[in-house]
């Protein structure tokens, strides 16, 4: 008597999300199967793209694949929406549809419905089913009517998955019986129709639906080979596949059961006594349903189903308590939250997280959670910069290559020339005398004199070092220096020490914030790439083969990109449009098949002596057009 208060109020809580089955992280995943809208566990967990611990293998049925999980395969739990899609389509019954190996002496957890609620309350699930193939026993967990209390079920039979093979399995649960449904083998049933309410189905609103394991139980891993694993709202009133001894199993193709007729007309078996069907002594087990009516119940019978009605609404409105109290929660930190990006400060200016401008000809910036990251533009050839002892320098940049040389960066190139010094007229005809012993005649100087120090003060024949690459000395009233000479670095990380004039090799790398020695060998956070520290620089490989490779992919949660669109500083572009690169109007780019192409714009020669530029555009125009 439950059941219909609460999936009005399922109703009216989750309105919007009736329209159609929950998606999966923006992808179409279809949930169509046999007429009912059923859920895939792989499909919707993402197994059957990339998942750690799970590699692909050959399924039951030939050209069928199957995934094999190993113990390195993490707990997996269904997106939320999947549960609010559950909720909102349950009525009164739920399918489950597997088809499995399991490895031997193996104590798994095939599906399990929680509620943290209730997990706070007495630590057990809302419905579990493992299946032990060490002590050959399938169990299922589940909840009563009457006031929601843990009870479990052990099939009889023992665990179908003992001795390795593969099981193809329907589970059918409503309020009043379990129907067990194993290959082509006649059904399990327990309980009946008419009897007292066997299963409590109530889902909650924090329901959680976890595959292959039990959240927080290393133990309860499922180890072996998946092929199917389903979900029916509406349950299975009949096996989910044919077989051709059932009655109660999915019909054959149209063009196949027609033959199959065909044959069965032209061969008719002779009449003979009908068959009769054993029942079990067991109470709640029988092989077919029972056609006996439901009897009657007296008042005191009636007043106690009520009583036990009344405790398990009072269970469920507690539970519910616990789940408003944790959603007001949520929902005070969300409103305390500004949902906006934050924005980036440069030289005075404000951009938007993803907004891209020039810092100059030669380099572009970018806006990424607040923080600016400026690069050497490489696509244009007059912007490589150059390294020159150990040091960097911009294109078309000057520098001192001592006291008598100067050079520039052209195009990725250093040059350096000698500096002319230009010849000295002598206007004066005699020159002073002298009284010191040693007089000097300075450079551009005519006449000697005589030298206690340099005109900057230091002292004849003080050294010093006027940086960390430049050494100086006072001879003859003059100051020459010296820049140190450095070696170059093939490594391409490279740190200068505070006080030294040269650079050398890092020899520590970073991986996802963690710090790696010299010749480290590890593997990245999410699995998709070995990586190694070499003279300080981080080299990576793929830690698996992609079928499609691009440049710019979507990552969805998967080692291999997505290439049916791009990724560019976070934003998603559709495979086909066209865009301006970096923000320049003169770069025009296409996302192509998951890698972005750029081309530059060419401009025609104009002829008109006034011309403009046009915000937004690359070419020039006359002006007045």
């Amino acid at each position: 008597m439950l059941t219909p208060c609460w999936n009005l109020l399922l109703t009216l809580l989750f309105h919007p999300c009736l329209c159609q089955p929950p998606g999966h992280h923006d992808l179409d995943v279809p949930l169509q199967y046999y007429d009912d809208n059923v859920i895939d566990l792989l499909e919707a967990l993402n197994v059957t793209r990339s998942i750690k611990g799970v590699t692909k293998s050959k399924g039951r049925e030939p050209g069928s694949p199957a995934w094999k999980f190993r113990q390195r395969v993490p707990h997996l739990t269904l997106p939320w929406d999947y549960s609010v899609y559950l909720l909102s389509s349950t009525q009164g019954s739920l399918g489950l549809h597997l088809v499995a190996k399991q490895a031997k002496n193996n104590q798994g957890t095939l599906l399990t419905f929680l509620s943290p609620a209730a997990m706070k309350r007495d630590g057990r699930p809302l419905l579990r089913l493992t299946s032990d193939t060490r002590s050959d026993q399938l169990r299922l967990e589940y909840r009563t009517p009457q006031g929601m209390e843990p009870a479990s079920l052990l099939l009889p039979g023992g665990s179908p998955f003992s001795g390795s093979r593969w099981v193809r399995l329907a589970l059918n649960l409503d309020i009043h019986k379990v129907t067990l449904f194993q290959d082509c083998e006649e059904p399990v049933v327990f309980g009946q129709d008419g009897e007292e309410e066997m299963l409590g189905l109530i889902l909650p609103l924090d329901l959680e639906i976890s595959f292959a394991s039990s959240p927080g139980d290393k133990a309860s891993k499922f180890l072996g080979y998946w092929q199917t694993a389903e979900i029916s709202p509406n349950g299975f009133s009949r096996r989910p596949w044919h077989c051709d001894n059932r009655a109660d199993s999915l019909p054959l193709p149209y063009s196949l059961s027609e033959e199959r007729h065909m044959e069965e007309d032209e061969t008719q078996p002779e009449p003979g006594p009908p068959q009769l069907h054993a029942l079990s002594d067991t109470r709640h087990y029988q092989q077919q349903q029972s056609e006996a009516p439901p009897p009657l119940l007296n008042q005191g019978e009636r007043l106690q189903r009520l009583d036990e009605a009344l405790r398990g609404l009072a269970s469920m409105l507690e539970m519910v308590k616990v789940q408003n109290a944790d959603l007001l929660t949520r929902v005070k930190a969300l409103e305390s939250c500004e949902c906006r990006r934050p924005a980036c400060s440069w030289e005075g200016s404000e951009y938007r997280d993803s907004d891209t401008w020039k810092m100059d000809a030669c380099n572009i910036c970018v806006c990424v959670a607040g923080s600016v990251t400026c690069s050497l533009r490489k696509d244009r050839p007059q912007c490589p910069g150059c390294s020159h002892e150990g040091r960097s320098y911009s294109n078309g940049e000057t520098f001192s290559g001592g006291s008598c040389t100067s050079c520039v960066c052209q195009n990725g190139a250093v040059s350096c020339t000698q500096k002319e010094c230009l010849p000295v007229t002598c206007t004066q005809k005699e020159c002073l005398p002298v009284t010191c012993r040693d007089p000097v005649t300075p450079r551009n100087e005519c006449c000697p004199r005589c030298v206690t120090g340099c005109s900057d003060g230091h002292r004849e024949g003080a050294a010093w070092r006027k940086d960390p690459c430049t050494s100086c000395t006072c001879q003859n009233g003059t100051v020459q220096c010296e820049r140190e000479s450095c070696p170059d670095l093939t490594c391409a990380k490279r740190h200068t020490l505070t006080g030294q004039c040269c650079a050398t090799c890092q020899q520590v790398c970073e991986l996802d914030g963690r710090p790696l020695s010299q010749g480290q060998n590890v593997t990245s956070a999410d699995g998709c790439r070995h990586c190694a520290c070499q003279d300080g620089e981080l080299r990576c490989t793929p830690a698996m083969h992609c079928p499609n490779t691009c440049t710019h992919g979507v990552r969805r949660g998967s080692c291999c990109p997505d290439c049916s669109a791009c990724d560019l500083h976070g934003d998603i572009i559709s495979n086909g449009v066209t865009f301006q690169g970096n923000g320049d109007p003169c770069d025009s780019c296409v996302c192509r098949d998951g890698s972005v192409l750029c081309v530059r714009v060419s401009c025609p020669k104009l002829s008109c002596a006034l011309q403009e530029e046009v915000p937004g555009e690359c070419c020039r125009r006359c002006q007045g057009e």
